[in-house]
């Protein structure tokens, strides 16, 4: 990992309970839902976001063998979301910063931490889609990167 990525990580982590503290001005009139329904909304797009986002974690982990090291070997993940998208653990994770969104949606805190986080992910989703294109001859061609149809 490259020291200049590890520095950010650390950052991000470190300044995020921060942010909303950033959004300190005068209460913006939310139009649109009411703030029942928009709580609603949000808790469910949390909630689809994190059982995908589970449920390809655990495709990942049992995708490796026993073994230690080089003995063990990558395989084509296949399932769930996976049969649309090489990294579909990141579209859950962009799918639950996105429920923040839903839940406070003219927060430009919110706003722009969605932002930060869908272009890192997306950056990293480039390289594991073409890393798997390169290792994997057979690796599906119909699987976009990140978001499905791009």
């Amino acid at each position: 990992m490259h020291l200049l990525a590890y520095g950010l990580g650390l950052s991000y982590y470190a300044l995020l309970p921060a942010a909303p503290l950033a959004e300190c001005t005068a209460p913006l009139r939310e139009g649109g839902l009411s703030p029942g329904a928009r709580r609603f909304a949000a808790v469910a797009v949390y909630a689809w976001g994190s059982l995908h986002q589970h449920r390809c974690h655990r495709i990942l982990a049992e995708l490796r063998g026993p073994g230690v090291g080089a003995a063990r070997a990558y395989a084509v993940p296949y399932g769930d979301w996976f049969a649309h998208v090489s990294c579909p653990h990141y579209l859950a994770e962009i799918l639950i910063y996105a429920s923040l969104l839903v839940a406070k949606p003219r927060d430009r805190t919110l706003g722009c931490l969605l932002a930060w986080v869908v272009v890192g992910l997306a950056i990293n989703a480039g390289r594991a889609h073409g890393w798997y294109r390169a290792a994997f001859a057979a690796y599906p061609r119909s699987r976009c990167a990140l978001f499905p149809g791009l």
